[in-house]
């Protein structure tokens, strides 16, 4: 349980480290920080512009599966992002941790893209190259 603030830093730095050892891979960057006061542990996910996107969900979900217990009372929200030549843009999200769950066992994942920022981005990367 997340109940202090230690808790949730110590929380975030794990899950964060397995996340990060997949880059390269499925995704070019990651991206999570605990908001209590929205009872939400927030993860924003930098695809690469030939990333599989289902693919890179059922890794994410691999992961945090095994860390869902341990979240609690905080709810998972994600996004999953890409730049394009507009910026950076929102491939999908997710609210909840069951919706993140539920996205990958419904199947889906393909919803329309929006245009999120032009200059300014939570992620090091400035492209979704290889």
């Amino acid at each position: 349980m997340l109940e202090t603030s230690a808790d949730r830093l110590a929380f975030k730095r794990q899950i964060l480290q397995e996340l990060s050892d997949r880059c390269g891979g499925p995704w070019k960057e990651v991206w999570c920080e605990p908001q209590p006061n929205h009872d939400a542990m927030v993860f924003a996910v930098l695809l690469f512009e030939d990333s599989n996107l289902r693919e890179a969900h059922q890794i994410f979900c691999n992961i945090l599966g095994r860390h869902v217990e341990n979240m609690k009372p905080l709810q998972a929200q994600l996004a999953y992002d890409k730049f394009t030549d507009e910026g950076l843009c929102c491939v999908a999200v997710m609210e909840g941790t069951e919706g993140v769950f539920s996205t990958l066992e419904n199947d889906d994942l393909d919803r329309p893209g929006y245009l999120l920022e032009k200059q300014s981005s939570i992620y090091d990367a400035i492209d979704s190259k290889r």
